[in-house]
């Protein structure tokens, strides 16, 4: 893939072929490196390992044979970050209509699993990037996928990351569509920012909401934001890797900051 590819409308990334495939060697590197202990095969600890592992599609397989609602879970997040770091561009869309799936059927399993509709809302967030901000809109992505934060959230309101898809939300609506995401689909910068930082006191070391928080900032403008965003990324940096999605998180963080005095 060449040149920037706005990707909404959850999230606003510039990729290259470059570090599609610097997202793979993270990949790789975290098979390598991570030791897990020894678990019992298609148990959701094993499903657990190979995610923190970075072998995201293994997690599928298992979730698809304990089919619960945890592992179906793990396997929406799981397809959700495979599709969107790894996979490439016209392999994403089969596999976010997959993790819709998956989503779905973990949410119909559970009514009442905050993170299944997180997930479930982040799966349909990805599959709307992969087709044209009219259709999404057309087709009530916008809306359905705002539902899923929000019921997320009243569900758990401890949940940070219910807390930025939120707040994503709202601002890459209103970056996206403006006037028309305020009044048909009742985006606010204010509403954003709020749940943004509601995420931060919920969770002020979580590497991922730091990361989140930071790009969110640079969806609003570079310009008057490059100062928190440069500190969100770095003490998202600063905080040690768990797991290969973390050092994939490291990698964009780095590639931010890189461009944040272009």
């Amino acid at each position: 893939m060449t040149g920037c590819k706005i990707r909404q409308p959850m999230d606003i990334f510039c990729e290259t072929g470059m570090v599609k495939k610097t997202a793979l060697l993270v990949w790789v590197f975290a098979v390598v490196f991570f030791v897990s202990s020894p678990v019992a095969a298609n148990s959701f600890e094993s499903a657990q390992a190979a995610f923190d592992e970075g072998r995201f599609l293994e997690v599928v397989e298992i979730a698809e044979t304990l089919n619960t609602v945890e592992a179906l879970t793990l396997a929406t997040a799981s397809l959700v970050i495979y599709g969107f770091y790894i996979a490439e561009d016209e392999d994403q869309q089969p596999i976010f209509v997959h993790a819709m799936e998956l989503g779905e059927k973990a949410v119909n399993l559970d009514p009442d699993n905050a993170l299944a509709h997180l997930r479930w809302g982040q799966a349909m967030g990805r599959y709307a990037q992969t087709i044209t901000t009219i259709k999404a809109l057309r087709e009530g992505y916008g809306k359905r996928i705002r539902e899923e934060f929000e019921t997320a959230i009243a569900l758990d309101p401890n949940l940070p990351k219910a807390h930025t898809s939120l707040a994503s939300w709202h601002w890459e609506a209103i970056k996206k569509a403006g006037i028309v995401a305020r009044a048909t689909l009742g985006a606010s910068k204010k509403t954003g920012a709020k749940h943004f930082e509601e995420a931060l006191n919920l969770a002020p070391q979580s590497k991922e909401v730091l990361f989140d928080y930071a790009r969110g900032l640079l969806v609003q403008g570079k310009r008057k934001n490059r100062n928190r965003a440069r500190e969100y990324l770095m003490r998202s940096i600063n905080i040690p890797p768990l797991n290969a999605y973390d050092h994939l998180l490291d990698e964009e963080s780095k590639r931010k900051l890189a461009k944040l005095d272009e």
